[in-house]
Order: C-alpha cells, then sequence, then structure tokens
C-alpha cells in the first residue's frame, strides 16, 4: 500500500517541480526589464514641473512686462534670457520720452506706441511659429492703440502734466534724441524722423524754455 502511494505521487510532484522551474525562468527574464522601467521612471522628469518665471531663469529684480510675456506666450528659460535685454532697451528709450514735456499728450502717446511696436517686432525671430502667431495678436492689439500686456503700466502724460519732477528740457530733449539714436529696433530713417521731430518740439513757443544758446543749437541741429 504504501509502494501505491509513494508510486502514484510521482507524477504529480514532478509537474509541480515543473511549473516552479518555468516560473523561476520567467521571473529572471522578466528582472532585466522591470529594473529598466524602473530606471527609466527615476530618470524622467516630474509632471508637473514649474512653469519658469524670470527669477527662476536667473533674473533679479522686478520684471512685469517680461513676467507677462512669459505666462501669455509660456516661454522657456533661454527665450527669458533672451527677451530681458530687449525690454531693457525699449525701457530706456521709453523713460526719456516720459520725461520730455514738449510733447502735446497725443504725441508722445504716438510715440511710445511706435517705441512699443518696434520692441515687440525685435522679439518675434526669438519666438516659436506658435508663440509669434500669439505676438502678433499683441502687436495688432498695440498697433490699433490698445495697451496689449502692458495694460495698467501706462505711463507718459502731457507737457501740462504738474506732478512731473522739474526737468531742464534741454537735458530733455538730448536725452530722448539720444535714446532714439541707439535704439537697434528702429530703423535709420525712423530714428532720423523721430528725432527731427522731438527737437522740432522743443522748439516751440510753448515748449519749456530754453536758454538762447541751448536754442541755437538746437535749432543748428535741426538744418
Amino acid at each position: 500500500m504504501l509502494f501505491m502511494m509513494t508510486d502514484s505521487y510521482k507524477p504529480a510532484a514532478a509537474h509541480k517541480a515543473a511549473l516552479a522551474f518555468c516560473a523561476l525562468v520567467l521571473a529572471l527574464a522578466a528582472a532585466p526589464r522591470s529594473r529598466a522601467v524602473s530606471s527609466a521612471a527615476q530618470d524622467a522628469p516630474p509632471a508637473s514641473a514649474t512653469a519658469p518665471t524670470p527669477a527662476s531663469c536667473g533674473l533679479s529684480g522686478h520684471h512685469a512686462l517680461l513676467e507677462k510675456m512669459t505666462a501669455a506666450f509660456n516661454l522657456n528659460c533661454d527665450q527669458i534670457l533672451k527677451i530681458e535685454p530687449l525690454l531693457h532697451d525699449e525701457e530706456s528709450v521709453s523713460k526719456p520720452l516720459i520725461a520730455f514735456q514738449a510733447f502735446t499728450p497725443d504725441e508722445k502717446k504716438a510715440v511710445m506706441q511706435q517705441v512699443k511696436l518696434a520692441a515687440r517686432k525685435q522679439i518675434l525671430p526669438v519666438l516659436t511659429p506658435d508663440q509669434q502667431a500669439k505676438m502678433n495678436q499683441e502687436i495688432d492689439t498695440v498697433a490699433k492703440g490698445g495697451d496689449g500686456l502692458q495694460a495698467g503700466n501706462s505711463g507718459g502724460g502731457g507737457r501740462k502734466n504738474s506732478t512731473a519732477p522739474a526737468i531742464d528740457p534741454f537735458q530733455a530733449e538730448q536725452a530722448l534724441s539720444d535714446a532714439i539714436a541707439k535704439y537697434a529696433a528702429f530703423s535709420d530713417d525712423e530714428k532720423k524722423a523721430l528725432i527731427l521731430k522731438v527737437k522740432q518740439a522743443s522748439l516751440r513757443p510753448d515748449a519749456p524754455a530754453m536758454t538762447p544758446d541751448q536754442t541755437r543749437q538746437v535749432e543748428a541741429e535741426v538744418k
């Protein structure tokens, strides 16, 4: 009886041993693939990576317009670092323009619009095609007299602005003319036309008065 039980047990034991061996082979074959998947998962960037900002890209200080452009156009750090100096150049013209009191409010607004448009067109080559499409919408808004992304950051005002700090009118004219001459976003023809407009405005009878010598110097530059 014992012999019969042992003999009948052998096939079942052999079958179980074969199943265990197959399972071991399959496990060993799958191990490299599992390790590769695990390694790839570790190397992959987090799905919820934070969008870049001027500060996270290494720029210090406050960059209101650049921050708005970064969010609106989904800029990357390389683009942010290329666009920042272009916006800084725009500011180098807009600041003396705001301080120049010989222009009427409408004249100052028109020149400011020209500065903004030139700055935005200068940025276009830095952008991808999809971003360029959004920038072209921004350019169209500004061209129609809107503030675009600079809404809420209005600057300017006319020569009647009583709150503007006192500034020498001749120095104001020279500063604005020099800034326009150095602004790379303007063509040579744009620079000449704008500088002439600035100097002619400073010579008007109702413009802030310059000394006789300063007036003669500007008149000579106009000629």
